[in-house]
């Protein structure tokens, strides 16, 4: 495990095959940064695994609310600086990747999600190639 910036990841371009990002990107500023250096790291034949939380067809970011509790309002959590929306995908293919989005349900019988406590309406994982 290493820690380090999303925005500039110390890591050799086009030398990884996986990354997976698991509810990171609502948290960072600079995303279209992020997304770069993801895409700038991953090997031609490599792919990525973004989550991130969704909450209707258009992100909604707004950088001059810095309070607490209205980011929580706003976006869900203290923390986030913004909720995704399904626009989303647009930014993904912007920094360069080829993008499916995989629903929940695809992969798992509906009694398997039940046992898991997985929602029925489950934001989409974002399944993504250099394009």
């Amino acid at each position: 495990m290493v820690r380090m910036d999303i925005t500039d990841i110390p890591v050799p371009t086009s030398s990884v095959d996986v990354v997976l990002c698991s509810h990171v990107l609502e948290h960072i500023p600079e995303d279209e940064r992020a997304l770069l250096e993801i895409r700038r790291i991953l090997r031609p034949s490599g792919w990525a695994v973004l989550l991130v939380p969704i909450g209707g067809a258009k992100t909604d970011e707004d950088a001059s609310i810095t309070d607490p509790q209205e980011r929580t309002t706003r976006f869900g959590q203290h923390d986030h600086v913004r909720i995704y929306g399904m626009d989303l995908v647009g930014k993904l293919e912007r920094a360069g990747f080829a993008v499916e989005c995989v629903h929940i349900s695809a992969v798992v019988s509906k009694s398997e999600a039940r046992r898991l406590a997985l929602p029925e309406t489950e934001p989409p994982v974002f399944f993504c190639r250099p394009s």
